[in-house]
């Protein structure tokens, strides 16, 4: 059974901060939180587009979907930026389904 948990209200400063540790929990956690309350599009995207290149796994990995959330929260993303950078990402055959369904969600919310 799946369990609901909110994420934390976060901003940028708080989420790069958190982001230079190793407690992947609120890494995770802060990066959903400031995929969803930042008003800012394009700073969203941004920050969330240098995580694609962190390597732990679990934070790329989610870094991925966020840009999926950023698409259909906002309804606007580079999408020529964002293709171009998960086309260049080192893919591990677990990533390429996200990948796949990240690019189906900007597709279709992202004008």
């Amino acid at each position: 059974m799946m369990n609901y948990k909110s994420c934390p209200l976060t901003d940028r400063v708080t989420f790069l901060k958190t982001l230079q540790g190793s407690d992947l929990e609120a890494i995770c956690s802060q990066m959903i939180g400031f995929t969803e309350y930042e008003a800012d599009w394009k700073q969203a995207q941004n920050t969330i587009l240098m995580c694609l290149r962190d390597p732990r796994p679990e934070v790329s990995a989610l870094a991925v979907t966020c840009l999926g959330h950023i698409a259909r929260i906002h309804g606007k993303i580079d999408k020529e930026i964002v293709k171009q950078q998960l086309a260049s990402m080192h893919i591990q055959n677990d990533m390429q389904g996200r990948i796949e369904d990240v690019l189906d969600d900007i597709n279709y919310f992202a004008q």
